[in-house]
Formats: C-alpha cells, structure tokens, sequence
C-alpha cells in the first residue's frame, strides 16, 4: 500500500497522542469521573484517527487505479491486440469489486471474439480501450 507523507505524519503523530492521553490517565490526580472524560476523548481520536488512516488508502487505491487505467489507454495499438485485450480483461479482473459491470462487459467481449467464427480482434481491443477510457475520465484524465 502506498501512503503518502502526510498521512505517516498523522499515523505517527496521532499514536504520540494516544500515548500521551495514556500517560496522563495513569500519572494524573484526576478524579475517576474526570479520568472517564479523558478516555472518551481518546476513543474518539482513535476513531477519527481510523477513518482518516482508511479514506487515505482508499483514496490512494483509486488513483493508483486509474492510474492504471490511463496507462493501458496510452499502450493501445491496434498491432498487438490480442495482448491488449488480455491485459484489458487482467487489469478488470483484478478490480472486479470496483467496476464489476465493466469486468462483465469485458468478459463478454472476450468470449464473442472466442466463439465467433471469424474473429474480429480489432474491434474487440477498441471496446477494451473504451472500458478502460471510461475509467479513466473517471479521475478527470481525458
């Protein structure tokens, strides 16, 4: 997983943090009422600090996908479209969970080109590109 600068930063200072509230929780004279407030709060960091850890890796796996994506419009040639075709359906494969429409068009193109007599690979690797195109535009890439 690839996280960014930042979101290290914040991991390793919301841990200095949860460490502190520790410390004061076991070192202070608070009373136990007061000492309950402390802990509220520190469960409240560690649920923030989750949501936070969660949404910046998602948010990394969806770039990094159509990052992805993009790549695979750039390498389009109609010279090898076979392979393309099979990266197309790998890469959907793969992110099935995210664009399982997408995965089932692809794989539909694959068996028409696989059971048609005279197979146009072609215009199987042009409906790839377009699937893939489509993903793309979804992170603003053109």
């Amino acid at each position: 997983m690839h996280m960014s600068f930042f979101l290290i930063l914040s991991i390793i200072g919301d841990a200095i943090g949860i460490a502190g509230f520790a410390m004061n929780l076991h070192f202070s004279k608070q009373s136990k009422k007061e000492k309950w407030r402390w802990v509220l709060v520190a469960i409240a960091l560690v649920i923030s600090f989750s949501f936070t850890v969660y949404n910046g890796s998602e948010l990394s796996r969806i770039k990094n996908i159509h990052r992805q994506a993009s790549t695979l419009c750039e390498h389009y040639s109609t010279s090898y479209c076979e392979e393309y075709i099979l990266e197309a359906i790998t890469f959907l494969e793969e992110n099935r969970e995210r664009y399982p429409d997408s995965y089932d068009r692809a794989k539909q193109i694959y068996h028409d080109i696989n059971d048609s007599a005279v197979p146009d690979c072609y215009d199987a690797a042009r409906k790839m590109y377009g699937i893939l195109k489509g993903i793309s535009a979804l992170n603003g890439e053109e």
